[in-house]
């Protein structure tokens, strides 16, 4: 295997982890291998956000006096695409593991209590 491959396997570890969890604990059809990396892809890409999101919101409160002298930091797999060598934050990727097992436990909550379904339903939506 390639760098490239090693780095990708690398960074999708939060979704697979959050993918396992999803898979194990709700009731549906068995995944195919397409649908199985690209719900880890799907699943990664949330971990990264919801991390991401938690960053922003920190810097901004520990900066809330002087907005303009925040020095924001992006993740380091936003950098991905336009770089030409991938670099790997270790940190990152352990925390995107530890934060994918309570956003996974989350998601399965979501779905079978079927939170959406009856919102939508409530909205009219769906009938």
């Amino acid at each position: 295997m390639n760098t490239l491959t090693v780095s990708l396997v690398t960074i999708m570890i939060p979704g697979v982890i959050m993918a396992l969890i999803y898979d194990t604990y709700t009731q549906h059809k068995s995944w195919d291998s397409f649908r199985y990396v690209l719900m880890s892809v799907v699943f990664g890409i949330v971990t990264y956000l919801a991390m991401q999101a938690a960053v922003s919101l920190f810097q901004l409160i520990a900066g809330i006096g002087d907005t303009k002298s925040i020095n924001w930091r992006l993740l380091s797999v936003w950098s991905i695409p336009n770089e030409e060598k991938i670099a790997i934050n270790p940190l990152e990727i352990l925390l995107g593991g530890l934060c994918a097992i309570p956003l996974g436990l989350i998601a399965v909550y979501l779905a079978t209590k079927r939170t959406f379904h009856e919102l939508l339903l409530r909205k009219g939506h769906f009938k």
